[in-house]
Formats: structure tokens, sequence, C-alpha cells
């Protein structure tokens, strides 16, 4: 992640125990101004599935290497999964 510009953080930790100890209105006009309305969906459905402990073990491992989540990367795996399963369906 890369310096914030008002508070020079680099991770959500100091980002929060930035604006934890200091005033939004003292930074307002460093901050641009906002004219659009955006609508933002955050509503998540999350399953649950059972996965091997054996595998679970390797899938956190490689997640580390990338250096991202395990869920994220099952996920990315599911997808290109799916995908590839599209894509041999069609031919």
């Amino acid at each position: 992640m890369r310096k914030t510009a008002i508070s020079g953080a680099r991770t959500i930790a100091e980002i929060a125990e930035f604006w934890d100890t200091h005033d939004f209105t003292d930074y307002e006009d460093r901050c641009p101004d906002v004219t659009e309305k955006v609508k933002i969906n955050i509503r998540r459905v999350r399953h649950y599935v059972s996965i091997d402990p054996v595998l679970l073990r390797r899938v956190r491992g490689a997640a580390r290497k990338r250096r991202m989540p395990t869920e994220r990367l099952i996920n990315l795996w599911i997808q290109e999964g799916y995908r590839r399963t599209l894509s041999a369906s069609k031919r």
C-alpha cells in the first residue's frame, strides 16, 4: 500500500490510529470536494464449505507466498476453474 496523502500511513491500522488521534476538520481543506452520489452495495453472502485439513494447510501456504488472504486465493481459484469449465463446455 502507498503512503496516504494526509496521514502518511501505509497500512489500515496506521490510518485508523492516525484518525483516532486527529480531527478531520483540521484537514478538510486538503480533501477533494465530493459532488457525485455513489451507491455502494456492501451486502455479501458468505457460504461455508468443508475443506480437507491437509489441503487447507497447503492452500494457506500458497496464499502466504502470494501475500494474500487464503479466502481470496480460494475464490480466485474457484473462479478460474469455473471459467475453464464454461469454456470447455462451449467446445
